[in-house]
This record gives C-alpha cells, structure tokens and sequence, in this order.
C-alpha cells in the first residue's frame, strides 16, 4: 500500500499517501507483518485485530532522545540524488528513533528506501499520483518532485517523512492488518473513521519522532508550530477529502506527539469520535 503526505492507508493498497487529499494506493496482495519469533501473533480474528489496535504493545513503549546528522542540502535548488541523500539520513535518524520501541515490543524495523520521482510514475504498489506515500510492496517511500519543488522547506519535508515512516511502524507492529481485518467488517462511515484513526495516528508518531530528534536537530519553539501548521495545512478541506482529519484534529495529534516521548499517547484507536473527525 501507498500511505502519502495528506495521508492515507489501505490495506488492500500497498501504499499510503501523505500528500495534501491524497492517500495510499491500492495493494494488489496483503501479506501478514514481518515479526520477531517472540513477537505477538498474527490477529485472525476481528475482535483480535481490534485488541491490537486499541492495546498494541507498541503503546507501553517510550522514544528516547535520538542524535540525528542530515546535511544542509537545499531542497529547493539540489539535484533528485542530492535529495534523495539528505532523505535518507533523515530516515536513517528515524529508524534510529522508532527500532528500540518497535523491538521492545517484539517486532522488527527494516530501513526503507526514499526514491524521489517525476511529476508522474508508476511504482510496485500502482501509479504514483503526488504527494509523499509509502508503499507496502516494497517497504519504501516514495516522494513527489513536483510536491518537493512546492514546499522544499527542510521541517516540511522531514515532517512528511516522519508521518510516512509512521505507516511502515504501523505495519510492522500488526496495526496496518489489524486495521484492515476490523474496516473489512465495516459499513462506510465506520471505515472511514478507522482511516482517519490510523492518519492521525501517524500525524502523531511523526511529531513524537520528531520530539524525539529536536535536541539533535535543534528544534525551536517556532520550529515545533511549524510542524503543527504543516499537518493543519494539509488536512481535509471537507468531510470526507482524503478522509485523513480535520485541520483542527491533525494539529491536535502532531502537537500531542511533539509534547511525548510516549508511544501511547498516540492511541487514536482509543480516543473519542470528535478527536478524529
């Protein structure tokens, strides 16, 4: 599945999209998460899946202060490579962030690849419309050069990252096909808030991440609004575009995570309806 920078996440899509109203592509095959041989076992049933989601071990763990190294690459007048680079040692600072929590809580983390592209292409979980997404198929993110090009501020793009990056943790601790198995048995409106549960919840995982570096990186106070702004921006101009929350919800679940070094105060599957419109 595709997750992109408006963000979104299907399990029958092997990507998910955080572009602005964009969410993940379709997944031509759900394959059950990778996992430690002590890790949990895989959900089979409904009421398992939802267990998952709403007590997922991943919730008792906490993101310790993390060093992270990116040069100053200038997004705005760099080459797709140079771009490339600096992305991906900014996901090299997430992994390093997210592999101990994810670890504790019985799973593995693998590191994914940033592959920037043109204006349009076509990739293992379908065609790429914009945005930023992360792709199931093959575990990687794949960002718009079109969309870079719009917004090439260094806390935007690493804030995109941070929330596709939050789909790739999401799969790997069960939430992803959890979250698929429960949305299955489902009318619309209940699908629909399940999706946004899950966006907002890596909204929230990208501001706790980004916490988590804001010493290495020195993050000001403005630097943290910003990031607040950035998911505001890019939420849903109505009920149901890109159905990944309202301006007012996503700025709500970035600037929970940015105030935590706990994974469970991003718990969106626990929270009440009117935090996840």
């Amino acid at each position: 599945m595709l997750i992109t920078v408006v963000v979104l996440v299907m399990l029958v899509v092997p990507a998910v999209v955080l572009v602005v109203g964009a969410g993940h592509l379709p997944t031509r095959t759900a394959s059950s998460p990778a996992r430690q041989s002590s890790a949990p076992s895989v959900p089979v049933t409904r009421d398992e899946a939802r267990a998952v989601l709403e007590s997922n071990g991943l919730y008792s763990q906490h993101l310790s202060p993390t060093t992270c190294h990116v040069d100053d690459t200038d997004y705005a007048s760099a080459s797709t490579s140079q771009d490339e680079e600096r992305m991906a040692s900014f996901v090299q600072c997430l992994l390093d962030a997210w592999t101990g929590p994810v670890a504790a809580a019985g799973f593995s983390l693998p590191r994914p690849q940033v592959t920037v592209y043109p204006r349009a292409a076509s990739g293992p979980c379908g065609d790429l419309r914009g945005g930023v997404s992360y792709c199931r198929a093959d575990k990687a993110i794949y960002y718009s050069g079109t969309y870079l090009q719009a917004r090439p501020q260094a806390l935007v793009v690493e804030s995109a990252l941070a929330h596709e990056f939050a789909h790739l943790v999401q799969e790997q601790v069960q939430i992803l096909w959890s979250h698929g198995m429960v949305a299955g048995g489902e009318d619309e409106a209940g699908g629909r808030d399940l999706h946004r549960r899950k966006e907002l919840q890596a909204d929230c995982m990208a501001g706790a991440v980004l916490n988590s570096v804001s010493q290495s990186l020195g993050l000001t106070t403005a630097d943290r609004e910003r990031v607040v702004e950035f998911f505001a921006e890019v939420a849903d101009a109505t009920a149901y575009e890109g159905n990944h929350g309202t301006a007012v919800n996503r700025a709500y679940w970035a600037g929970a995570g940015l105030a935590t070094t706990s994974a469970g105060t991003c718990n969106t599957f626990a929270a009440p309806a009117d935090r996840v419109s």
